[in-house]
């Protein structure tokens, strides 16, 4: 068996070959076929009935990230489909799949005819109140969002299991469909679902998505959302794919400067000729779009100074060990990274599947695992012995590499399994490292736990309960957090106490503190 500190990069024929493989695993045999065009059968494990949207308010057509994850990891499972999307050109370039496919492909005929959401679906007996936002755009490659979300929320200490809206599968898509039983589009739309959840203050706040393939300020419902937050102080945070990080590190190399981080969001389109003037309206009403255009300018630029930095450490640690340009060793790592999502993908996917005693789902499953822990531990994803890990990866997080189907089939359903917590790592690295693990080594904790010294674990939550109390307040932890990162936002400061704080009752006690700084979910 392998681990990741002597299996973490490949050469690039070799990559591109797994990758290859990957995409070409046999689960092309879960199709059907209509006038020779392929159609994705229904999984068996999604539910056929719900509550309905029009029953139940928008804030609560939530559904959480690992239900998501797996959602889209269930799609690809349906490799002929995925493929035939993939090289289609119909509204983009060929090469990827988008959000349009997706809903077009799979969410309209997996939803058709039940008046529930995929959300609604999942979450039938219970609908999920949402407590972070996701705003996207819906020409971007699926992959990469699934690469940014995990990454960012992972990076944060945010758990899995908290609830997320995203508007694709919070929404009932097919209801404007000849013969559907609805509700349509506007009739959801004239909820002002968008509205509600961003003034329901979901403490999580706002992830933006950016991608490489699609300019997320393009899209005018993405205008939108964002200026609602900013006039509901609900602060966003933003989440880049590695592509798109790539992208923007080509861009500055080549122009020295920050120029193409700037946006015209009066630019920006929409479907719907009343929806762009009903838009249009409001962001005029509330400071115009160049107000707007300045905000999102100075939001972009506070995270790109970290997104540089990273990048060079990268091209650094992989020129140590190999020739190749830096356009090389990044893509190797991204390659890695999205490996490490869709690995999480059916880490997600599998609880669903077993319950639904979904066979062929989970047989398709173990097929696409191994060709993960194939590519992980291949001879094409190997660094010289002794060469250190690449940088902001939680060494803590290797581990060794599954062999044999039931290991593979143990690691993936298991959280805790070391092949999925060196996944996490790798998200997490590819996110920027996990701020939790910084706080670790900053605080002393890390070497307390160590050292095994409990007093000296006891006395790192005194510094932080400074006022004596027994537990450690929003305002205290703002305080600590500050001192040990002073680039730290408001809104990820919000989104650690938020997620340290379990119990909701406002404040961190010593349970919920070593639970939270310990990064155990």
């Amino acid at each position: 068996q392998a681990s990741l500190v002597q299996s973490v990069l490949a050469p690039a024929a070799l990559a591109r070959g797994h990758r290859a493989r990957i995409l070409s695993a046999s689960a092309s045999r879960a199709v059907e076929r209509h006038g020779g065009m392929t159609k994705a059968p229904r999984p068996k494990w999604l539910p056929s009935s719900g509550p309905g949207n029009m029953k139940v308010p928008p804030d609560k057509w939530g559904m959480t990230i690992n239900q998501w994850a797996a959602f889209i990891v269930s799609c690809a499972l349906c490799q002929e489909k995925w493929e035939e999307l993939e090289t289609s050109d119909d509204r983009k370039e060929p090469g990827y799949v988008n959000l349009y496919q997706l809903v077009d492909h799979f969410v309209k005929p997996w939803t058709k005819g039940t008046g529930n959401s995929v959300a609604l679906l999942l979450n039938n007996k219970r609908p999920l109140k949402a407590v972070l936002f996701i705003s996207h755009a819906w020409g971007a490659c699926i992959h990469e969002s699934l690469v940014a979300v995990l990454g960012k929320a992972l990076a944060l200490g945010i758990a899995l299991d908290v609830p997320m809206w995203f508007c694709a599968f919070a929404q009932y898509q097919p209801g404007d469909l000849p013969g559907d039983c609805g509700p349509g589009v506007a009739a959801q739309l004239a909820l002002d679902p968008f509205g509600q959840v961003i003034a329901s203050q979901p403490p999580y706040g706002v992830i933006v998505v950016h991608t490489s393939k699609a300019e997320l300020y393009g899209r005018l419902w993405c205008v939108f959302e964002v200026n609602e937050a900013e006039i509901k102080c609900v602060l966003p945070t933003a989440a880049f794919s590695m592509r798109y990080m790539t992208k923007q590190f080509d861009q500055m190399s080549a122009e020295d400067d920050i120029g193409h981080l700037k946006v015209e969001t009066e630019k920006a389109d929409c479907w719907s000729p009343d929806d762009a003037a009903m838009i249009k309206d409001k962001v005029q009403s509330q400071g115009g779009f160049g107000k707007l255009n300045d905000k999102i300018f100075k939001f972009r630029c506070s995270s790109f100074d970290s997104t540089m930095s990273m990048f060079q450490e990268f091209t650094e640690w992989f020129s140590s060990f190999k020739d190749g340009d830096a356009d090389e060793g990044i893509d190797f790592i991204a390659d890695a990274v999205r490996n490490a999502a869709l690995w999480m993908g059916l880490h997600s996917l599998v609880p669903l599947a077993e319950a639904a005693e979904d066979e062929e789902t989970c047989e398709r499953m173990l097929e696409l695992a191994q060709t993960f822990t194939e590519y992980f531990g291949g001879d094409g994803f190997r660094i010289p012995e002794g060469c250190p890990p690449p940088p902001r990866f939680d060494i803590s997080k290797a581990g060794e590499i599954p062999e044999g189907d039931d290991a593979i089939w143990e690691a993936l359903q298991g959280g805790d399994s070391v092949f999925t917590t060196m996944m996490i790592g790798l998200l997490e690295m590819g996110a920027g490292g996990s701020e939790i693990v910084k706080i670790q080594d900053k605080s002393g904790f890390k070497q307390a736990v160590a050292d095994q010294d409990q007093e000296a674990i006891k006395d790192i939550f005194r510094q932080w309960d400074t006022d004596g109390s027994g537990s450690i307040s929003k305002q205290e932890m703002s305080a600590v957090l500050r001192k040990l990162n002073p680039k730290f936002t408001e809104q990820q400061l919000d989104i650690m106490f938020e997620s340290a704080d379990t119990n909701k009752d406002g404040q961190i006690d010593f349970g919920e503190f070593i639970s939270w700084i310990w990064a155990k979910k």
